[in-house]
């Protein structure tokens, strides 16, 4: 079985679905023994940092885009030769010859929440997601609501999705193995050099409305008028998005883009994740948080509240006071909250996610 990949987007660092690529891909190839995997990645400016794709071409993503999402012209086999599957990424749709088509959708909040992305964005979503209700054999969504969601909003027949959940990243399973010892020097070592005194709650996630930063913000000002909170800082770890400004307040530190080595060590030494979005179709943060004992705050609706099984402290994201109930929660069980996130995570990994993507593969052959 030849199996095309669509691995552009791991290109983009500090995302969900860069994360999806680099820790998927590497163990489909590895457990796919007899499949022929052809890798493909176009870029420009970030040409060099294709490191998953075995095909790789010198062309911007967004005459990728032109082509296959609004002209939809140029066969993918054009440029990975006969496949029996195309796995196409969450932002562009190609046409093809005679490959059966695997579309993963992340999300759909471009439609549930348009004025929370730039036109470009929706535009070419739109035009992708026609292509897909129209060609796509089968859809990989993250979750259940998810999934919900793609058979309300694009009216897709529930047999052509398959849920298939997805795990945190290796690092974070390495890192809760690693001595006492060492965890403790490294969280000191990360503290030291991210300039954090003190305890600490961290935020995860680029930074765009949707991930409802502001009311975290707000929340976080509630529970530092408490004698037991006052030193304590919010820690927010992200790229830069669009369209949000975030209200000035003492103690919050924004960190900006940090690496994937370091997100371990930074999730264990807080007191806990803040993670209430809006709206996700997963919620990796949650999964990372959770393997390396930090315990979480996130959403009590969604794939969010799904995800979290009950292992987490649920509040409403709508609402500030909720949310600073929350932080209270997360100091008050802190102990509780680590023991069933660490159970919680064991249910996820990402031999398991390659495992039944390999199997979605070979039903289509």
């Amino acid at each position: 079985m030849r199996i095309g990949i669509d691995v552009t987007a791991s290109i983009y660092s500090g995302t969900g679905v860069a994360s999806y690529y680099r820790s998927l891909v590497p163990e489909l190839v590895k457990q796919g023994k007899g499949c022929d995997f052809v890798l493909l990645g176009y870029a420009m400016r970030r040409f060099s940092d294709l490191l998953l794709a075995n095909k790789k071409f010198f062309f911007p993503p967004r005459l990728m885009e032109i082509l296959w999402n609004k002209l939809h012209i140029i066969p993918v086999e054009t440029f990975t030769g006969n496949l029996d599957i195309f796995h196409a990424w969450d932002y562009l749709q190609p046409p093809v010859r005679k490959a059966k088509i695997v579309t993963t959708i992340h999300d759909l909040t471009t439609i549930k929440f348009p004025l929370y992305h730039r036109d470009s964005t929706v535009e070419a979503q739109s035009n992708r997601l026609r292509w897909v209700r129209r060609e796509a054999n089968l859809i990989l969504a993250d979750s259940l609501a998810t999934k919900q969601d793609i058979i309300e909003l694009l009216g897709v027949p529930e047999t052509k999705i398959k849920v298939v959940y997805l795990a945190a990243g290796e690092q974070y399973k390495e890192f809760r193995i690693k001595n006492p010892e060492f965890r403790i020097k490294e969280i000191a070592r990360l503290k030291k050099k991210y300039g954090i005194g003190g305890e600490y709650f961290i935020s995860v996630g680029t930074l765009e409305p949707r991930k409802n930063l502001k009311r975290v913000i707000e929340a976080f000002v509630v529970i530092r008028h408490q004698p037991s909170t006052i030193n304590h800082q919010l820690v927010i770890v992200g790229r830069a998005g669009w369209g949000e400004n975030l209200p000035q307040a003492n103690n919050v530190k924004l960190l900006g883009l940090v690496s994937d080595e370091d997100l371990p060590g930074l999730y264990a030494g807080s007191m806990g994740l803040l993670y209430p979005s809006l709206y996700e179709g997963f919620g990796l943060p949650i999964l990372e948080a959770m393997t390396v004992g930090c315990p979480v705050l996130t959403s009590d609706r969604g794939s969010l509240a799904e995800v979290a099984g009950g292992a987490a402290v649920l509040a409403d994201p709508e609402n500030v006071e909720s949310i600073a109930w929350g932080i209270e929660s997360l100091i008050k069980d802190r102990k509780k909250l680590i023991s069933r996130g660490l159970k919680r995570s064991e249910n996820f990994s990402w031999k398991n996610t390659a495992k039944e993507i390999l199997s979605v593969y070979k039903s289509l052959c």
